[in-house]
C-alpha cells in the first residue's frame, strides 16, 4: 500500500513538472486589443522653482496602466517621468533654468499601446541653487567652518565639502550634508 502512494507522488509531480511552462515576464501582459487608450485631457501646469506639477484628466478605458511625460532636461538629455493609473498629475524636478520645456504627456495601457501626444509648455521659476547660492554665508570657525543660507522653498539641498589634496593640490570629495531647513 504504500509502494502505491510512492508511485502515485512520483506520477503527480512529473506531471506537474511537465504542465510548467517558461513565462517571459518583462513582456506586456494582458490582452492586446491592438487599441491604445484616449489621450490624456484638460492638462493644468503649476509651475515652481526648479520643476512643475502637472495635473490633468485621465482617459476612460479600462486598461489604462500609466500615463508619461517626455521631455528634453536642461543639458540636453532626453527624460521621462511616469505616474500610475491611480493618480492624476506628474512631478517633474530638476530644471536648472527657467526656460519654457515642451513636455509630452502619453496615456499607456497594460500592454504598452501609446495614446496620441498632449502636449503642454512648462516654465520653472528660478531654481533653489540659485536663489540659496544668493544668500549664502561662510565662516572660519575652529576645527572648521559655518554655513549659512536661506531656502524659503524648503528644497532637498546638498552641501558638498571638499578639501585640497596635499601632495596633488586637487580638490576631493570629502563629506556631504544633506538638508531641507529655511535656513540655518
Amino acid at each position: 500500500m504504500k509502494r502505491q502512494f510512492i508511485h502515485i507522488y512520483i506520477l503527480l509531480a512529473a506531471a506537474l513538472l511537465a504542465g510548467c511552462k517558461e513565462t517571459d515576464l518583462l513582456k506586456p501582459y494582458g490582452d492586446n486589443d491592438g487599441t491604445a487608450p484616449g489621450p490624456v485631457a484638460n492638462a493644468r501646469v503649476r509651475n515652481y522653482p526648479g520643476g512643475a506639477t502637472i495635473r490633468y484628466d485621465l482617459p476612460d478605458d479600462a486598461d489604462l496602466a500609466y500615463v508619461q511625460a517626455e521631455f528634453t532636461s536642461t543639458n540636453g538629455e532626453r527624460r521621462e517621468v511616469r505616474a500610475s493609473q491611480y493618480v492624476d498629475s506628474l512631478v517633474i524636478e530638476g530644471f536648472g533654468d527657467t526656460r519654457e520645456y515642451t513636455v509630452d504627456l502619453y496615456a499607456y495601457d497594460h500592454f504598452e499601446n501609446r495614446s496620441d501626444v498632449l502636449a503642454v509648455t512648462v516654465h520653472p521659476e528660478t531654481p533653489p541653487v540659485y536663489t540659496i547660492f544668493e544668500s549664502l554665508k561662510y565662516t572660519v570657525d575652529f576645527g572648521g567652518f559655518l554655513v549659512e543660507y536661506e531656502n524659503p522653498t524648503k528644497s532637498d539641498i546638498a552641501i558638498y565639502v571638499m578639501q585640497r589634496d596635499s601632495v596633488s593640490g586637487d580638490f576631493e570629495y570629502y563629506d556631504a550634508y544633506y538638508l531641507s531647513l529655511i535656513h540655518i
